[in-house]
């Protein structure tokens, strides 16, 4: 389960990257169902955080189109849609980055709880006289 939910998390963060909104939050709707069905053995606090990563890509990437389309309806001629085409195309490709940046950071915060979660104090205390001995 943790596995799949990572690969799924790892194709909305590329796909965000890639600018495809749509797509995007299809795959993002996708992780969200397969978090809620509660296959395999995966703690509540991940399943939460894998849970609000898919939900921020949904939001963000909604939140790009609805400001899109506000914009859109604010032209006031069809002499404006050129510079509207080429204004989006640009803040297109920074605010995909910017939504890929945050659910990176996200990715990144989940495998560090998992970590965290997963290691045991025996393993801590192996590291440490590893360390001491070096």
């Amino acid at each position: 389960m943790l596995l799949l939910l990572s690969i799924i998390a790892l194709i909305v963060i590329k796909l965000s990257l890639l600018g495809m909104g749509m797509t995007t939050i299809t795959a993002a709707m996708a992780g969200w169902l397969v978090c809620r069905i509660r296959l395999g053995k995966i703690t509540s606090q991940i399943r939460r955080k894998f849970h609000r990563l898919f939900l921020t890509a949904i939001g963000l990437h909604l939140l790009v189109y609805t400001s899109m389309l506000i914009k859109l309806f604010m032209l006031s001629s069809f002499s404006q849609l050129p510079e509207f085409i080429l204004a989006h195309l640009v803040l297109h490709h920074i605010i995909s980055a910017v939504i890929s940046a945050i659910l990176v950071f996200m990715a990144i915060n989940i495998y560090n709880c998992q970590r965290r979660l997963t290691t045991t104090p025996a393993d801590n205390t192996k590291k440490q006289i590893t360390s001491l001995l070096k």
